[in-house]
């Protein structure tokens, strides 16, 4: 199932992976959260390889990390087992797999550029991240403060 936020690399090539990975999961116990676990330790063996300069194995890295995040869901679906702690963890642990494969690229960026910017080029890219998910947090509370004051009209 795409999840209608997919972007394009998501739902052509991410998704067709990762759903029927899930499907095969689901007739073993492996859990979602496991698998959201899974995508993060993916992420973090990224940054570790992009920081002395292994590129293509960190992209590739990444792009598994991807897949594998979107077993998560839809084997929580696929076995019943959503619940709000695992979207909350999926959703943090994702950020975190974020910063790191910045903080990477950033890292691995320092060592062989002469840019100056590149710490603030990084730091605003973490920045960004962190923003997207407050804003969004705040967005929801609004929304779920607004509900309430309707329903009591």
């Amino acid at each position: 199932m795409a999840v209608v936020y997919d972007g394009y690399i998501s739902r052509h090539i991410n998704r067709k992976m990762s759903e029927p990975m899930a499907r095969l999961l689901a007739k073993n116990r492996v859990t979602p959260n496991q698998m959201t676990w899974a995508a993060f330790g993916i992420a973090f063996l990224s940054f570790a390889s992009f920081v002395p300069g292994h590129n293509i194995i960190a992209g590739i890295l990444v792009q598994l990390s991807s897949i594998v995040d979107g077993i998560d869901g839809s084997l929580a679906r696929l076995k019943g087992m959503t619940s709000e702690f695992g979207g909350f963890l999926d959703s943090v642990l994702d950020r975190y797999a974020d910063i790191l494969i910045v903080l990477g690229l950033t890292l691995w960026s320092l060592s062989h550029e002469t840019y100056s910017g590149i710490w603030l080029a990084g730091f605003l890219a973490i920045t960004g991240i962190i923003c997207v998910s407050y804003t969004r947090l705040v967005l929801v509370r609004i929304i779920a403060i607004s509900s309430i004051k309707d329903s009591n009209l």
